[in-house]
């Protein structure tokens, strides 16, 4: 009961002094909403498993709260691989106000709130029997007076409470062992449980099953004579919360101790439900063994050969550049002190006569132990190795290069770099890290980058796209050496530019935007990673998404018109045009001068752009679960150029453009003049049209729609094209008639659900005043945000009135699957739970791609 009354004093002290009560001084700080769920975690905990004291006993004193504060990690800060501590989880302690035995026995009545609400009193509070060991009780006090007994106190919860704080998560545990031969040959157990996340006991089978698990292999391989001598051992390790909508923060496993998995995992999920209450979400721990041999056999013959076969045997193959490299979490297994001790005593050198202990101390201690192993491995004696060593004063931060000058010492010592030289850099691969920039890169780097095969095709790479530019290719990057994700089995997308004439200025183009909008990080936005050049080509590395907008409309039918899915699409179009107002406002910056001579005063300027290649092919889709809440975003920034221009110069007219690299379907009717910000409005409106007759028509309308729009160009004589508008110019355009048909037809859809408010009639109406011919007439990027801002809100509110709380939507069903939609009365008597249909979870090797 002590650990009890504890935490809850330290929980509600802001509580207790705002309401009068007898309390410190000074008003203790502000908890943090996560802060507050993590103890309410506690509180469940303890009233679980803490026994009830008879009455008049005396509590034991309560033990100090652990750091509770949580965020999710960082990538560029997090610990790697290796490292002391597990994880980068911010805490701070939040400390218990001393009070009198007077103040301790006046405890109010509190209510636990929302996450995010500021804790006040309830004005009628009940007990819930599950948030105490015994229900009500009173205890008789030591100090008699007078005075009638205090009124005991209460913990009452909201009723949103358990579906923010649920008593129990679905966990998926997955055990990965890599086998002896084929580097392929990969063991997976996956065991799926409903956990009471806060019990010590959930944690506790969990840890058991790892072991035993991990027990029984070791058992197998060495059941094998040829595998003694083997070392089972973590080649990763995550425990990460996966929201159904978001990916939450994760932690690296260093130990899967009971106690270490319990702390970190009730961490996270505060953390998640701090941010993102109500989203459900699952605790998901992913552990990868590998096995290694440090003792040899007698057919091995010598001790530093067996370390360069197993070295051997884990290089990465597959590199997207054929460029080997040994994994981190490989090398520190063959890199240690005791290795590079025996493979100097088994061969003693002659010039360095000392003992191989000293040796070793002094390799370790010179920060080498990486270099000798690699040395080894370019079959350099070990006299040699220590003269690069000790005389040449080389080590894993200083590495000999080529072009240096000759060594006076060792006639030989040249060829003996000019070998190492050939394989040094695969023990030093880099880690990639999500900043952003723009690095220049040697030929003989190594990037830990692997193509993903294509089997369909046979081929050694899996193409994503091909264009003017050069190619997309899907990526996976070794876990060791990179913390974007805690999932080990992400995927990526690397484009490659040449750098010769128009292809290298088509990467300047698109890094020059990238550079900016990585700074903002829109969640409906695709930001890239990081871009380097090697090797005569430009790489840009983004997050893999699941499809374009094209192609999804294409291969899948509507989810349906309920209040759901209208909400999902509300927020989608809304994504979208706010993140176009991040290309298109005018934001504050202040440049840098770096000039050492002239103390120049910074001068503020503002920087504005245009986006001009809108389509549905440069809308990705992103989805966390496959089939479950696809995420537009803009992608694709080839076409679009940023403006700087002075403070003192806002009122003068906009900039413009006269070049197009986009595509021509979707360009509004100024496209012979200049081109300014409202050409992306017209192309966005065309966007939000096709979608909408996607999400209201039975499946073919929009190719039927694009057909429609097909007539003989008036630029181009004896060519058919498919705008929007119909004319030279502004001048004497107008809309084509398959447009205004099409938008009829929508609007005679959506009249015959009476029921419910015709919100997208209300979209239609905005695309329509952004069809208007002439650009200035077209609305503003802000007045479309505030708009959509407006429909999104009403939206969301009628999907909770009816359904309590928005579920999942979904992506829309198979159009190759047997209950595809077929025609227009099928698909809309469906019902709502038929018309919702989601996709079965995608299996790991598709997850997050």
């Amino acid at each position: 009961m002590g650990k009890i009354k504890s935490s809850i004093k330290r929980l509600f002290s802001n509580h207790h002094t705002s309401n009068g009560g007898a309390g410190p001084s000074e008003a203790p700080a502000a908890m943090e909403p996560s802060t507050r769920l993590q103890q309410h975690a506690q509180h469940r905990r303890l009233s679980n498993t803490q026994p009830a004291l008879p009455q008049g006993t005396a509590t034991p004193a309560s033990t100090p709260a652990r750091p509770s504060h949580v965020l999710g990690v960082n990538p560029s800060t997090r610990t790697r691989r290796g490292d002391t501590a597990a994880a980068h989880i911010r805490g701070d302690d939040v400390e218990a106000s001393e009070s009198s035995t007077a103040d301790r026995s006046r405890v109010p009545s509190v209510s636990i709130q929302q996450a995010s609400d500021h804790l006040s009193e309830a004005p009628a509070p009940t007990s819930p029997n599950y948030l105490h060991p015994r229900g009500h009780y009173s205890r008789s006090s030591s100090i008699r007076s007078g005075r009638s007994p205090e009124r005991p106190f209460e913990i009452t919860e909201d009723e949103n409470l358990p579906r923010i704080l649920p008593a129990q998560t679905p966990c998926k545990l997955r055990i990965t062992f890599d086998g002896r031969g084929d580097r392929n040959d990969r063991h997976d157990i996956v065991l799926e449980s409903s956990e009471a996340w806060t019990e010590p006991a959930s944690y506790k089978g969990l840890n058991k099953q790892i072991s035993e698990r991990l027990k029984a292999h070791k058992q197998s391989i060495l059941q094998q004579p040829e595998n003694v001598g083997i070392e089972v051992y973590r080649r990763h390790g995550s425990c990460l919360v996966v929201g159904i909508r978001n990916e939450g923060p994760y932690f690296i496993i260093e130990d899967f101790d009971a106690e270490v998995l319990e702390q970190r995992a009730v961490q996270n999920i505060c953390g998640f439900v701090h941010q993102r209450p109500f989203e459900p979400f699952r605790l998901e721990i992913c552990l990868h063994f590998s096995s290694i041999r440090k003792t040899p056999q007698e057919s091995y013959g010598k001790y530093s050969q067996m370390v360069v076969d197993e070295i051997e045997s884990k290089m990465s193959d597959n590199n997207f550049l054929d460029q080997g490299f040994l994994p981190r979490v490989h090398r520190d297994q063959m890199t240690t002190a005791h290795i590079i001790e025996k493979i100097i005593g088994e061969d003693p050198p002659q010039r360095f006569v000392q003992n191989p202990t000293l040796l070793r101390s002094e390799i370790v201690q010179r920060g080498a132990s990486i270099l000798f192993i690699a040395c080894v491995c370019s079959h350099l004696k070990v006299d040699h190795i220590l003269h690069l060593i000790l005389e040449h004063k080389y080590n894993d931060t200083r590495l000999p290069q080529t072009g240096e000058a000759r060594c006076k010492t060792l006639q030989s010592c040249d060829i003996y770099v000019k070998r190492l030289l050939k394989c040094v850099k695969a023990f030093f691969a880099r880690i990639i890290q999500c900043d952003g920039k723009r690095h220049g890169l040697e030929d003989t780097d190594v990037m830990p980058i692997l193509n993903i095969p294509d089997e369909a095709q046979g081929t050694g790479e899996t193409k994503l796209g091909q264009g003017s530019y050069g190619s997309v290719t899907a990526v996976a990057i070794d876990p060791s050496h990179h913390d974007l994700t805690g999932d080990p089995d992400r995927t990526f997308a690397l484009k490659k530019f040449s750098d010769q004439g128009e292809l290298g200025r088509s990467f300047e183009r698109e890094f020059s935007m990238l550079e900016r909008l990585f700074r903002k990080q829109h969640p409906h936005m695709v930001s890239h990673i990081t871009s380097w050049t090697q090797k005569g080509h430009h790489y840009i590395l983004y997050p893999r998404a699941a499809r374009n907008l094209r192609t999804h409309m294409h291969e899948h039918a509507s989810p349906g018109r309920n209040g759901v899915n209208t909400a999902w699409l509300l927020r989608q179009f809304n994504g979208l045009s706010s993140g176009l107002r991040t290309i298109h406002e005018m934001t504050e910056e202040t440049p840098s001068y770096t000039s050492a001579t002239t103390a120049q005063k910074p001068r503020n300027h503002f920087v504005y752009g245009y986006h001009h290649d809108l389509k549905p092919e440069n809308v990705l889709i992103f989805e966390h679960i496959r089939g479950k809440n696809p995420v537009f975003k803009l992608s694709d920034y080839g076409a679009g150029k940023f403006h700087i221009r002075p403070k003192n110069e806002i009122d003068k007219p906009s900039q413009q453009s006269s070049d197009l690299r986009g595509t021509m379907s979707y360009y509004g009717p100024e496209l012979r003049g200049a081109k300014t910000r409202p050409f992306d409005i017209w192309a966005l409106a065309c966007v939000y049209l096709e979608t909408i007759i996607w999400f209201t028509l039975p499946h073919g309308e929009l190719n039927q729609f694009v057909s429609e729009r097909l007539q003989q160009s008036s630029r181009s004589p004896g060519w058919e094209d498919d705008f929007y508008w119909t004319g030279t110019g502004i001048h004497n355009a107008e809309l084509r008639p398959a447009v205004r048909s099409y938008v009829d037809l929508v609007r005679k859809e959506l009249d015959k659900d009476p029921e419910s408010p015709n919100l997208l009639g209300s979209v239609l109406d905005l695309i329509m005043e952004c069809f208007q011919i002439k650009p200035e007439n077209r609305p503003k990027i802000e007045v479309l945000c505030e708009r959509l801002d407006e429909l999104q809100e009403k939206a969301e509110l009628m999907a909770k009135r009816v359904e309590h709380e928005v579920p999942t939507p979904s992506s829309g069903q198979s159009v190759h699957s047997n209950d595809a939609v077929s025609t227009h009365e099928n698909f809309l008597v469906r019902s709502p739970s038929h018309r919702n249909h989601t996709f079965p979870e995608d299996p790991r090797s598709q997850r997050g791609r």
